[in-house]
């Protein structure tokens, strides 16, 4: 299948549960995702306002199973320490981004001090 080929899967399965949550201070996109029927879910870009990220998961009643970076910049990763440690998930990432997550995802370079 080719990018942007428009494919529509249809599932017999009810619709899934996805809230998105600008956070931070410059209001980068997080985004929960899980299954309505397992309650077990991923957590996606948590740039920060892990309390925050963590209260909607309780809300939501979903069960962590994965922490989701896109990429590694320090406003998409900020609250994967938190997340990780509050939900034992574990934390994916694309191997070439480990450099940039080892930084901080480069907040040093906009004068932030980020947490490792």
């Amino acid at each position: 299948m080719r990018a942007g080929s428009g494919l529509i899967v249809k599932s017999p399965h009810r619709a899934g549960i996805f809230r998105q949550l600008p956070v931070g201070p410059i209001q980068t996109n997080c985004y929960i995702a899980g299954c309505e029927e397992t309650k077990e879910g991923v957590v996606i870009d948590p740039g920060e306002e892990a309390g925050r990220i963590l209260a909607e998961v309780k809300a939501l009643g979903l069960t962590i199973k994965y922490i989701l970076n896109t990429h590694a910049h320090f406003d998409h990763i900020l609250a994967n320490g938190p997340l990780v440690q509050a939900t034992g998930a574990p934390l994916a990432l694309h191997p070439l981004d480990l450099p940039l997550l080892r930084q901080n995802g480069g907040a040093g370079l906009f004068g932030l001090d980020a947490p490792p």
